[in-house]
């Protein structure tokens, strides 16, 4: 393993093959007008998150260009922000993306946003890494087209001598493991053919297995701007307050047409070419605003025309 000291002090590990790939990778966006995306894996409490913020880091060092709570993102709207407003080489980390970037939702406003911008962003040579629990639920654009590496990450239990009476005390929970699959043949086939391979599976051939040490990149005070800025997502898409402006504007105008143009939403479906269940979440989080109306006013003035 090679160590990583980085600007701030912080010190990490990172496995030789790896640094290799990601040095590869690298200077393809410095010297041939690419960029990178990343897609990281694996169940909850497998330490992607760290792993994460270990490969943006050192991306960051090996660019010459910062790295810090600012690249890291929760939300779409941000994400797009932050990547359009910054130029070459700059790094964008999508964390806690399953709910934006799920195929199952493929048809949703923001996942189509999504998809939309990482396939026409590549000329801003900028490194995008992804984060989600299975690469099984990204849009096929970006697994197929997108992804250059695809890192997941693992947790097993291993036997050991605890020296008790008890069993269980013999079994310990062994974290920071990852497997890192190129974009190749081999993997494709699993995304395209999951009829075949399993829905979630993943290639028995693997190009590299290592661990990875759960050293922190963030000194303790970003890492606590880090976790107030994901509790602070968390309560603005679970408690109702301080929604981004898309979903308001969804569940304004899904509760006017519904319920005072009285329009069915499988028509509304049809209309906006979004799942019929997606509409019907956003109109239950609907918190009655009386100003309803002014939704069709908006999307009027922007040149917006309403078939109904």
């Amino acid at each position: 393993m090679v160590v990583i000291t980085l600007a701030n002090g912080m010190t990490f590990y990172l496995q030789k093959q790896t640094k290799l790939e990601l040095d590869i990778a690298l200077n393809e966006v410095k010297n041939d007008n690419m960029d990178i995306v990343l897609v990281i894996d694996g169940g909850e409490g497998t330490g992607k998150s760290t792993f994460a913020r270990q490969l943006g880091a050192y991306c960051g060092q090996y660019m010459k260009v910062q790295f810090g709570v600012d690249n890291i993102h929760f939300g779409l709207d941000q994400y797009i922000k932050a990547s359009d407003e910054n130029g070459k080489f700059h790094i964008n980390l999508m964390d806690e993306s399953r709910a934006i970037l799920n195929k199952k939702r493929s048809m949703s406003n923001p996942a189509v946003r999504f998809t939309n911008y990482i396939s026409e962003c590549r000329d801003k040579n900028q490194i995008h890494i992804i984060l989600l629990p299975a690469f099984h639920d990204l849009d096929n654009y970006i697994s197929q087209w997108r992804m250059k590496y695809l890192l997941h990450c693992t947790a097993r239990y291993a036997n050991k001598d605890a020296g008790t009476n008890n069993p269980a005390d013999n079994w310990q929970l062994v974290k920071g493991e990852y497997y890192l699959f190129p974009s190749d043949r081999n993997l494709m086939r699993y995304i395209s053919n999951p009829q075949k391979y399993g829905r979630y599976n993943y290639p028995t051939s693997k190009n590299h297995s290592y661990i990875f040490k759960k050293n922190e990149v963030l000194t303790e005070a970003e890492l606590k701007v880090y976790t107030d800025k994901k509790a602070e997502f968390r309560k603005s898409k679970y408690v109702g307050e301080d929604m981004d402006d898309d979903n308001k504007k969804i569940q304004l105008l899904v509760y006017t047409l519904n319920k005072k143009f009285n329009i069915p939403i499988s028509r509304i479906s049809k209309m906006l070419n979004m799942p019929s269940t997606t509409l019907r979440e956003q109109q239950n989080r609907y918190d009655g605003d009386n100003n309803a109306p002014n939704i069709i006013k908006l999307l009027q003035g922007r040149g917006v025309k309403l078939i109904v």
